[in-house]
């Protein structure tokens, strides 16, 4: 990343989370039907089949979603649990960004389609969705339909991964993407990490354009937590 000057978006079949930019926009849809069925509503259950009815347009938007390029990032640098699982328990470190528009806002060049914090559910957000459509005295309009199922397929994650307050950039395709030197704020140190390659990550920023990082490291806090401190 640091020698390449790039970020990566990772395609949904890439991420840890088997079930991230592939929620079925479809087996909600009909989810949400059996639950109004149940509840014995005729009216709601009509306006639901009729959305069936554009099944080949759910099909297009799964595609599309689980092609999209997703740049993982976290809001909270001293998360003991990210610490260990993303950073080699400890022994890597953290990199802390303050990205430019190209990374933040729709980017033709780069196919940026945006930034966004990812939304926890406790449930398939899909089904809520379609209930409330369902239950509403207005339909939304067909670009606030559209628009909102896209990106909640990009954005919805199961309650559990909550902690990692995860922010992510989202780009049409997968692969790299290159950044600037201004844009790498801080580098953090793991607390184990060896002091043979906190040089080295030293020496990889020793030029001029670099010279604004700041370098720090996570110390241990009151039990169980730890904190950043600078070095």
């Amino acid at each position: 990343m640091l020698i390449k000057r790039q970020l990566y978006f990772a395609t949904p079949v890439q991420l840890n989370d088997p079930y991230d930019c592939r929620i079925s926009i479809r087996q909600a849809l009909s989810q949400a039907i059996e639950g109004v069925e149940r509840n014995g509503s005729r009216s709601f259950r009509q306006t639901l089949e009729r959305l069936r009815k554009i099944d080949h347009i759910y099909e297009k938007m799964e595609t599309d979603i689980g092609s999209v390029g997703v740049l993982s990032l976290s809001k909270c640098p001293t998360n003991v649990v990210m610490w260990t699982h993303y950073a080699d328990n400890h022994r890597g470190f953290c990199a802390g960004f303050q990205l430019s528009e190209k990374f933040t806002t729709h980017h033709n060049d780069e196919q940026i389609v945006g930034i966004c914090g990812v939304h926890y559910s406790g449930e398939n957000p899909f089904v809520e969705f379609f209930e409330e459509i369902a239950t509403a005295e207005k339909p939304p309009s067909w670009e606030e339909f559209w628009q909102s199922l896209l990106s909640m397929g990009m954005v919805a994650k199961a309650v559990a991964w909550g902690y990692e307050e995860e922010v992510r950039v989202l780009r049409k395709e997968g692969g790299p993407v290159s950044f600037e030197p201004s844009e790498l704020a801080e580098i953090v140190f793991g607390m184990n990490m060896p002091a043979s390659d906190r040089a080295t990550l030293r020496q990889l920023l020793a030029g001029g354009e670099w010279s604004h990082v700041k370098f720090k490291e996570i110390v241990r806090s009151k039990a169980f937590a730890v904190d950043i401190a600078n070095v």
